[in-house]
């Protein structure tokens, strides 16, 4: 007992050594006291030495079975080793022993958030907080629960857990995350290059900063960043996928590939680097990592894991010239992913009938602006060469393309912040002078984008701007509109096959795709009608079948003198930010046109659906040729 009082003293006074062999030296007694287990399992805890921990917490448990301070060090180890249905046993028998404990309801909680159940950990966390609001420990947990669901509340409890004295690298990174989820990038930025002063090696900090950096669309300080990460973790898969990523969009494909490689090598079944290895064009999958993507898409749990994976398989099977087998998999995969789509059918008709409205209640615009062009906004259906389009402008000398500015969301929250008005519900009644400052604070957004004493055209590309075009254009006299346009059907298997963010979660269905597609046609005959001296129409097949004449047509209509370094769009080094990255670094190709009868049998319904569209298409290419 002189021993386990000793070890004690000794503990507290942090000589953890001379702790350690005061336990040892009681341990080896006849009757050991429960003391001596106890803390000598605690100072292995804290030396992250879980076997020796799990070793003396089992024989304390053996020799006092209601010692609730044992089992909860012994969850605390199961948790460290990923034993989660084993720690939360323990958590749960201690909260039941002591109901009103906030630290084994904040075990418990946490537990349960890792095991990916959030609505439990919620309520239980929740009740914690209700009982301890200023405890640290719960007010972090509870910002883990929250941040995917409600960012600002998560990111109100991360500085509450600071505020309590929680200041470990976890809270700082908790916050990094749901300033990052808020959309406030450069806050995130800020924030975590004041944390790593204090944790210059932490390389989960390293990590959000990087994913902070890419949101502020500073790639280059991006990858040096999860470089760094990687330095102090070479396993953190998430750091070199998106590291590889990062490669991709900026050209280097090589390293891309080396990266993802490396992912897979340290963690064999990373969703996200199988992933982004099957759609990076410059890999060839092997047929060992054809089987390990099959068995990781088996043993996916997450449903939104398993559409990836089921698309990348997708796309493996398609490099292998399986053209139905590969197709079977990208339905089976939409098909998965169809739960999760917000897209409404009806609400898609509201706006288009809306957009029609508001702008067939204008004049025509048949006056040519006088202003010279300044600005080029690339529109259209995602994979009809919207990227491709904006390479080649990008290859100008007279062009500085910035790919997606936010231009126009900013001018939609404008539009609300001046009189509470939608577009395009309320774009007809905002009176000449609001109009006015929104034509003022657009030009300010694009005069701000461009770099400082340059004096180029702007060329800014983002697909769903095509809705937004009439806004644009009556608002900006002096900018052009590119409207990109491709086959229908050639346009649908290539969004079918290729993942792309929520907003074109119309894709997991084929009648939805239709819908939008139908949609999409409305609104492109609308602009042209109504604004024929601003939108230009730029046909997929007429660019990469006959490069020359229809790249010449295209500058001479956007005022900018024919450049030869336009044919070669492959060769301008910049970062591409959009699925298309790998494709626009190869010369321009041919053999994505009319893809679409290679999947006759296994989208019949989709191909009678769109086939009217596609008539008329081939229709427009026949009379322009």
């Amino acid at each position: 007992m002189n021993n386990a009082f000793s070890a004690i003293a000794l503990y507290r006074a942090g000589r953890l050594d001379d702790a350690l062999r005061c336990c040892l030296s009681a341990l080896r007694s006849a009757s050991p006291p429960l003391a001596a287990f106890e803390i000598a399992a605690e100072i292995h805890l804290r030396r992250n030495q879980w076997d020796a921990a799990e070793t003396l917490l089992n024989e304390a448990i053996r020799y006092a079975p209601d010692s609730l301070n044992s089992r909860f060090n012994l969850g605390v180890v199961h948790v460290q080793r990923k034993k989660l249905e084993a720690a939360l046993a323990h958590f749960e028998h201690c909260l039941r022993e002591a109901p009103d404990n906030v630290e084994y309801m904040n075990a418990v909680g946490n537990c349960l958030r890792l095991q990916g159940d959030c609505t439990q950990a919620s309520r239980v966390l929740k009740g914690a907080h209700a009982k301890a609001p200023k405890h640290g420990g719960i007010c972090e947990n509870l910002g883990w629960v929250l941040l995917s669901s409600n960012p600002h509340e998560a990111h109100a409890h991360f500085e509450a857990a600071f505020s309590a004295g929680n200041r470990s690298a976890r809270v700082a990174q908790g916050m990094t995350e749901s300033l990052i989820a808020t959309g406030a990038y450069q806050a995130a930025v800020n924030l975590a290059q004041s944390a790593l002063k204090e944790f210059s090696k932490n390389p989960e900090l390293h990590h959000c900063l990087g994913v902070a950096l890419v949101k502020s669309r500073r790639s280059t300080t991006a990858i040096d960043a999860f470089r760094t990460a990687l330095r102090f973790k070479p396993e953190h898969a998430e750091a070199r996928v998106n590291l590889a990523v990062q490669l991709e969009q900026q050209g280097e494909l090589g390293a891309a590939e080396q990266e993802l490689r490396e992912a897979l090598i340290r963690q064999p079944m990373c969703p996200e680097a199988l992933f982004h290895l099957a759609f990076l064009k410059s890999a060839c999958f092997s047929e060992a990592e054809e089987q390990l993507l099959r068995c990781a898409l088996r043993e996916a749990r997450n449903l939104n894991d398993k559409g990836r994976l089921g698309l990348a398989l997708g796309r493996v099977l398609e490099q292998r010239k399986k053209h139905e087998e590969s197709m079977q998999a990208v339905l089976s995969a939409r098909k998965m992913l169809a739960p999760s789509s917000q897209y409404c059918p009806e609400s898609d008709s509201r706006r288009t009938e809306e957009l029609i409205l508001s702008h067939t209640q204008q004049s025509t615009r048949n006056a040519q602006a006088q202003e010279a062009v300044s600005s080029i906004f690339v529109v259209g259906m995602p994979r009809s060469g919207t990227s491709l389009t904006e390479q080649i402008l990008a290859s100008h000398p007279q062009v500085e393309a910035l790919g997606e500015t936010g231009v126009a969301r900013a001018l939609l929250q404008k539009l609300t912040d001046l009189n509470g008005g939608q577009y395009p519900q309320n774009w007809a009644q905002i009176s000449p002078q609001q109009r006015h400052d929104l034509r003022i604070y657009a030009q300010g957004l694009l005069t701000d984008r461009l770099p400082r004493q340059e004096n180029k055209v702007l060329v800014e590309t983002t697909p769903g701007n095509h809705a937004l075009v009439g806004m644009l254009a009556e608002l900006l006299p002096s900018a052009r509109f590119v409207l990109c346009q491709r086959s229908p059907l050639d346009t649908a298997i290539s969004l079918l096959q290729h993942p792309l963010s929520p907003e074109h979660d119309y894709s997991h269905r084929l009648e939805h795709l239709s819908h939008r597609f139908k949609q999409f046609a409305r609104c492109q005959q609308l602009w042209l009608r109504q604004f024929p001296n601003s939108c230009t129409r730029v046909m997929y097949e007429r660019l990469v079948t006959e490069p020359e004449q229809t790249i010449r047509a295209l500058l001479a209509t956007l005022e900018l003198p024919y450049s030869e370094t336009c044919l070669y769009p492959h060769k301008t080094q910049r970062t591409v930010r959009t699925p298309s990255a790998a494709q626009v670094r190869s010369p321009i190709y041919r053999s994505a046109v009319q893809r679409w009868k290679k999947y006759h049998g296994a989208l019949s319904p989709l191909i009678s659906s769109l086939e009217p569209l596609e008539d008329a298409h081939q229709a427009d290419l026949r009379s322009t040729s």
